[in-house]
């Protein structure tokens, strides 16, 4: 059963993603158009990298909980009846 908890929270996370996507960026527009940003540069560079960041880090972890459900179903954890 954990294993499936495992690629059905992938799909969980990536779905999560997809739905804050659209309000993180509102924010962080938002965030961008105070007149005063110029005067943080690396702050500005910051707010342009967050989404990447995020969606990097968010379909990495997704991917990674797939694999190892996957691996777990098809019974490769090291202890031998995987495929050889």
């Amino acid at each position: 059963m954990g294993n499936w908890m495992r690629i059905f929270g992938a799909i969980g996370i990536v779905f999560v993603l997809s739905i804050l996507t659209v309000p993180v960026l509102d924010q962080l527009a938002i965030l961008r158009a105070d007149t005063h940003i110029a005067d943080y540069t690396s702050f500005d560079v910051f707010l342009k990298l967050t989404p990447a960041i995020l969606w990097l880090f968010g379909l990495g972890g997704a991917g990674f909980l797939a694999f190892s459900g996957v691996k777990g179903i098809r019974g490769g954890d090291g202890h031998g009846g995987g495929l050889r």
